[in-house]
This record gives C-alpha cells, sequence and structure tokens, in this order.
C-alpha cells in the first residue's frame, strides 16, 4: 500500500509539473503576442500603395492608379466585399490626388510623406458628387470616361442596381469623415438618361453628354480631269453602290456627307499635270516641258494641251533664268461657291545638252574668242537674288527656332 502511494504522489507531482510548463509556455507566448500588437504597424507612403517608386513619372503613377481602381471596381468585386473595396478606391483616389499634381506632390515629399500636411494648406480639398462610379474617373482624368468602363463593363452606367446616386468626397487630413461619404446605389439610383450632371474639382458643373461614334472618313479617287467641272462618282460601301457629287476644283483631303457617311476626297497621280501641295496652290497646275539649248536661246513656239483639252500656243522669245513659265488661268477651277477664276499652270523647262563632236567643238570655241564669249551677268545677279532670299528665310527660321 505504502508503495502504490508514494507511486500515485509521483505521478501526481509529474503532471503537476507538467501542467505548469505548459501554463507558463502560453502565458509566454500570448504576452509576446500581445507586446506584438501593441507595436506601432508601419503605414505605407502613397507612393508605395500605389505600386511606383517615388521617382515614378506621372504616367507610370495614371497607369498604377487605373490598374487598382479597375481591381477594386464594384462590378469585380463580390457583394461582401464591396465596403472594403469602396475603402480602398477612396485611398487610392485620394494618393493620386496628391502625386498627380505637381505642387502637391513637391509639397508631399517635402513633408517626408505625410499626408498630414493638407492641414497647412498643401493637400486642400476635393469634392465629387456625379451618377455613377465612373463619373469619379471623369473628374480626375477629364470628361469622356478616358479608361473606357462603359466598354469593360457592359455599357452605360445609367441604369438600374449600383450605376446611381454615387458620391464621392475628399475633405481634410482624416479624409472623408470631415469632406462626405462615397457610396454606390443609392436613393434614386435607377434613373441613367440621356446625360449626367457632374461637379469637377473646381467646383463647378457640367453636362455629360454621350460621345457620338465618330465616323471614319472612306477614301475616294477622282481623276484631276473630273475636276474641271462637278461631276457625280459611284461609291462602293456596306451599304451598296453610292453616288457622290463632287464639286469642282475639290481639294485633297475634302470630306462631304452623303447620307450619314463621310467621303475624304483625293486626286489620281496624272502623267501630265501635277497638282499644287500647298493650300494655297491647290488651284494651280505644274508641269514640265524639255527643250533643246538651241530652243533655250533663241526662243521657239509653245505647244501643249491643257488639262481641259484646250490648244495652248504661245510664243518663248526666251527661257527665263527660273526655267519656270507661268500660263495664267489655265490651271484648276478655284474651289468654292459662287468662284469663276482658275488657278494658273506653270511650266517648268528641262533642257536638253547636245553632244559635240570635235568639229562642233573647235567651231564653238572659235566663235567664242571672236566674240567675247556670252554674256551672264543676269544669270548671274538672278542667282545673288535666290542666294538672299534664301538666306533671309533661313535667319528666320533660325530666329523661330531660337525662341522655342
Amino acid at each position: 500500500m505504502r508503495y502504490t502511494s508514494k507511486l500515485l504522489l509521483c505521478i501526481i507531482i509529474i503532471l503537476s509539473l507538467i501542467h505548469n510548463s505548459e501554463s507558463a509556455k502560453r502565458r509566454k507566448s500570448q504576452s509576446r503576442q500581445g507586446r506584438r500588437s501593441q507595436r506601432p504597424k508601419k503605414q505605407k507612403n502613397c507612393y508605395e500603395k500605389l505600386g511606383v517608386p517615388t521617382d515614378a513619372h506621372e504616367k507610370v503613377i495614371k497607369k498604377a492608379f487605373r490598374k487598382l481602381a479597375l481591381k477594386y471596381h464594384p462590378d469585380k468585386v463580390k457583394e461582401e466585399e464591396r465596403e472594403e473595396a469602396e475603402d480602398k478606391f477612396k485611398e487610392l483616389a485620394h494618393c493620386y490626388e496628391l502625386l498627380s499634381d505637381k505642387d502637391k506632390r513637391q509639397k508631399y515629399d517635402a513633408s517626408g510623406y505625410n499626408e498630414e500636411f493638407a492641414q497647412q494648406g498643401g493637400a486642400g480639398g476635393f469634392n465629387f458628387q456625379g451618377g455613377s462610379f465612373e463619373d469619379i474617373f471623369g473628374s480626375f482624368f477629364g470628361e469622356g470616361n478616358s479608361f473606357g468602363f462603359d466598354n469593360m463593363f457592359g455599357g452605360s452606367r445609367g441604369g438600374s442596381g449600383r450605376g446611381g446616386g454615387a458620391t464621392f468626397s475628399f475633405g481634410g487630413p482624416d479624409f472623408g469623415q470631415q469632406g462626405g461619404g462615397f457610396g454606390f446605389g443609392g436613393p434614386g439610383g435607377g434613373g441613367g438618361g440621356g446625360g449626367r450632371q457632374q461637379q469637377n474639382m473646381y467646383g463647378g458643373h457640367h453636362q455629360h453628354q454621350p460621345r457620338e461614334k465618330k465616323v471614319k472618313a472612306k477614301k475616294v479617287y477622282v481623276d484631276l480631269e473630273n475636276l474641271m467641272d462637278d461631276s457625280f462618282q459611284t461609291v462602293k460601301t456596306k451599304r451598296g453602290n453610292m453616288e457622290i457629287e463632287i464639286p469642282k476644283g475639290c481639294p485633297d483631303g475634302q470630306i462631304i456627307e452623303e447620307r450619314g457617311m463621310k467621303f475624304e476626297i483625293h486626286t489620281r497621280a496624272n502623267d501630265n499635270f501635277k497638282r499644287g501641295e500647298k493650300k494655297s496652290d491647290k488651284a494651280h497646275l505644274y508641269k514640265t516641258v524639255s527643250i533643246t539649248l538651241e530652243q533655250a536661246l533663241l526662243g521657239f513656239d509653245l505647244e501643249l494641251m491643257a488639262i481641259d483639252n484646250e490648244l495652248i500656243e504661245q510664243h518663248i522669245e526666251s527661257i527665263p533664268h527660273s526655267k519656270e513659265y507661268q500660263i495664267k488661268n489655265k490651271g484648276l477651277p478655284r474651289f468654292g461657291a459662287g468662284t469663276t477664276t482658275r488657278g494658273h499652270l506653270y511650266i517648268t523647262f528641262e533642257i536638253e545638252i547636245p553632244t559635240l563632236n570635235e568639229e562642233d567643238r573647235e567651231s564653238l570655241k572659235s566663235h567664242l574668242e571672236e566674240s567675247g564669249g556670252w554674256d551672264y551677268g543676269e544669270a548671274r545677279k538672278y542667282r545673288e537674288k535666290q542666294l538672299e532670299r534664301e538666306r533671309r528665310r533661313n535667319k528666320r527660321r533660325n530666329k523661330d527656332k531660337k525662341e522655342l
């Protein structure tokens, strides 16, 4: 009996020691966890919240905010996570407001990433009230839903459910306690309508209107000769063949609208004439004519067909030093209602240089020695004028570049 009693006593003592040891370990562990929980957590600055470096370019910051904003969009989170997503978005939007403004960002950086600097007039206040979640992005990134939420989340947000009654505000350092609230699907959140009113960050209001879909103009090529008068051209479209009227003298790039469609007019290349490229030269035509050296020196009779198939006959005494010759009112009709005049035709002469045999060379050389040579005075004067004009033009260009 005594032996059994002593054995039981030893077992009780050992179990008691084990229990006390485990209790001590638990208390020690709880004490450590309590001390850890009491330690203040390091707050992330706005750069860390957006996931960008402190020297990030404004485009990088905007891209990061866009990515996170898409992540916390109400249509992208579950219903039970919606409140948390809204708080997260408010925090991110506040950071974007600070970092997207150059002046506020400089003050924020100088304060050691202290968001409380708004109390000293740093961050200022921001207030937004709009009809949908997309209005918030309109205030940050400009009118017109620049991130394309209409396409990503199934059209307009003007319908029932989460789309209406959104209010969003920044105000002061406590962010949300003083500046109002943020919510989706509040009272009256159902109506869509053709537009919505939004208050921008400067306190004014403007009306959002649905963007009209841009209609890309279809290019239509016409022959140069057909621009001599009003003409009609059949164009193949998705709706079938369509006949459009092209006014005389229509310039390249002109947009013509017909039955809700847009057509951009261009002229085809022509073998005989080239159209002026400058805006003021659209009615002028240019043509190159080859002549012999004898014709250039002694004169000749010029014969050529104009763009309207009229025969042009003119006697040219001598070729000008510019090698260009103007024939007035033989270009295209000038574009515009009520205009009756035409542009000019400019001829550029290309002089053919003959090949001389030894006898011709000796004969020409003897003639020039006897006559004292040819007079190049006028040609040199013309060349000097051209050089001076080019120098003045370059001087103006260099002056404009310095001012820039």
